[in-house]
């Protein structure tokens, strides 16, 4: 026999899995943004967003909660975060998130405050995309690519589907050259240079 928790009560029930977006353009919300840094120390913008219309509206913020019910610090769904580079190289888009937002959201006009993007909605185009998980098993993901103006949505493409190659190996001749290079600081000796 089991032992009863001691939280038995005030525990909620979690029942069943997490619904998955599948992949397609969906109207979306911004519901935060942040100022940050990447792991490179590029300053970025986290565009917090949700599915705003349709059957899978508040897919990401349902998530949240849910996972917040049982952990304290759970965080908004990755899936559900649009980074958007900044600084010099990144400025065209930039630019072209906010005209999107501009053209979707009327009493939007773009004054340098990222909180005034709070609330404004856009088109969405995501695709499911393959990866490798730590133990190295093959898994999928859908994730937003694009952000579109919203008067656009009914007329976006369904993007294909993005193939994982197996993390770390090399797919051509040239990655494995160029993986031998990084491993050891220089391109690999012809064998007429190698001294024995």
């Amino acid at each position: 026999m089991i032992e009863r928790p001691n939280d038995w009560n005030e525990s909620p029930a979690i029942i069943g899995g997490a619904r998955t977006l599948p992949a397609g353009n969906y109207k979306c919300k911004i519901v935060n943004v942040e100022k940050s840094t990447s792991k490179n120390g590029n300053d970025m913008l986290k565009i917090f967003f949700d599915i705003d219309d349709g059957d899978y509206a508040g897919i990401y913020m349902d998530r949240y909660l849910n996972n917040k019910k049982s952990n304290e610090e759970a965080k908004y769904p990755n899936a559900g975060v649009y980074y958007q580079l900044l600084g010099e190289g990144q400025t065209g888009r930039l630019k072209g998130l906010v005209q999107c937002l501009e053209m979707s959201n009327p009493a939007f006009k773009w004054n340098w405050n990222e909180q005034a993007m709070n609330g404004c909605v856009f088109a969405g185009q995501f695709r499911e995309e393959e990866y490798f998980n730590q133990n190295g098993e093959r898994r999928t993901s859908t994730r937003l690519v694009y952000i579109h103006p919203l008067e656009e949505l009914a007329n976006l493409d369904v993007l294909p589907a993005k193939q994982a190659s197996k993390a770390g190996a090399p797919q051509s001749s040239a990655d494995a050259e160029r993986q031998l290079e990084s491993i050891f600081g220089g391109p690999a000796a012809s064998p007429d240079q190698i001294p024995f």
